[in-house]
């Protein structure tokens, strides 16, 4: 019988526990997780936010099934180290675990920059289920009418998206020369910022916040641009950072700030897995090992983690980065290079008033990224292609 341990109550740690189970029907299996709550799809806070659905029904179907397969989640557990030699996780509270295997899937967290200002009433930030409920707490006890959003990424045009009917009126900041700047090229940006500016946003580019002002409760946001926002709220949607110190104070490898995994999900250490937002995957497209918050792919990686952890091998593939969602009224998906494209690609672009397609090829018309703004019938076909690196035409 072994002792399975898994840090982390998101996608890759939810994948994994269900997986290990099916393999292993015997072995101890448990969850540790310095959330409050139970597991629940982070993709959907937005709609959370934006009242398309509740907090209650968000949770993860499968986490509800724990009891009945006998997983042992453990709320309000920090793990505050990994002992790879004598194989123990010591938890906040001076409690530790033995693991005969472990997984991290610590994923990102959310944070707020240290900005003068920031720790005034109405300034917070949008990252998991805690936050979302503060922020809609504060909409409905302090009805703000002026709401500035730092941040122009998914995060932070979600959230303005979903905000926008409870206050009259959302400004966007983002430090980038254009909006979604890890999804888009600079010619789809500015479609989108019609788009937004058309449903009302504002949108203030190549800007950071340099002060927050007002007293106790935020009046004002100081940009360095010279430009001064009136703000009765005040939310940083900036994305989260990798939780990857845990690993790297255990001795485990690192690559460029997240966990180096092989194929099979495992570390440097031998009985060591990890997957997820924290580890680093080889992308199909580029060739080069990065990260993919995808909820899917978190999903598929805590899977073969979990195969491989019970000593049934799966190898993982690898990741094709395709981002969607709908904003200001229209879908779009985002697939490979297109955002920072590398030199000797060709870009090919067809506008309307109505829709933006963009695609990156090389010399021999093979696809290496593409962008769908408001019409995205091809998805499958160019998906396809993007995988089986065929020409596009």
């Amino acid at each position: 019988m072994n002792n399975y341990v898994i840090i982390g109550s998101s996608a890759a740690g939810v994948g994994a526990a269900g997986k290990l189970r099916e393999h292993d029907q015997d072995s101890r299996i448990t969850m540790l997780t310095a959330e409050s709550v139970p597991p629940y799809n982070r993709c959907l806070l937005a709609d959370v936010l934006a009242g398309k659905k509740t907090t209650a029904n968000i949770g993860l179907k499968a986490a509800a099934a724990f009891v009945d397969k006998h997983i042992d989640l453990q709320l309000n557990s920090f793990v505050e180290y990994i002992d790879t030699k004598n194989q123990r996780v010591t938890i906040r509270g001076d409690r530790s675990i033995p693991y005969d295997k472990l997984l991290i899937a610590t994923g990102r967290s959310g944070w707020m920059p240290d900005t003068p200002g920031s720790q005034l009433s109405g300034v917070m930030p949008f990252f998991g289920l805690t936050d979302t409920e503060r922020i809609l707490a504060y909409i409905t006890q302090h009805a703000p009418k002026q709401v500035v959003v730092i941040g122009a990424g998914l995060t932070g045009l979600e959230c303005a998206d979903a905000i926008k009917s409870s206050v009259q009126r959302v400004t966007i900041v983002e430090r980038a020369a254009r909006i979604l700047p890890n999804q888009l090229n600079e010619r789809g940006s500015i479609f989108f910022i019609k788009q937004a500016e058309n449903h009302g946003f504002i949108i203030e580019l190549e800007a950071t916040v340099v002060g927050i002002e007002g007293r106790k409760k935020v009046e004002q946001v100081l940009l360095s641009t010279g430009v001064t926002l009136p703000a009765d709220m005040v939310i940083f949607a900036i994305g989260g950072r990798t939780n990857s110190n845990l690993a790297g104070d255990a001795g485990i490898a690192l690559h460029n700030n997240a966990i180096d995994v092989n194929d099979r999900q495992q570390t440097s250490c031998e009985h060591v897995y990890a997957a997820g937002d924290v580890a680093t995957v080889f992308d199909q497209v580029s060739d080069i090992k990065t990260q993919n918050g995808l909820w899917p792919d978190a999903v598929m990686q805590g899977m073969v983690a979990a195969s491989n952890m019970t000593g049934n091998e799966k190898r993982y593939a690898g990741t094709v980065l395709v981002t969607s969602s709908t904003i200001f009224g229209l879908t779009f998906v985002t697939a490979g290079a297109i955002a920072h494209p590398p030199a000797g690609l060709t870009l090919l672009v067809k506008q309307t008033p109505d829709f933006y397609h963009a695609f990156l090829t090389n010399t021999e018309h093979v696809l290496k990224g593409f962008a769908l703004i408001g019409n995205i019938d091809n998805i499958g076909a160019l998906r396809k292609k993007l995988l089986d690196k065929t020409p596009l035409f």
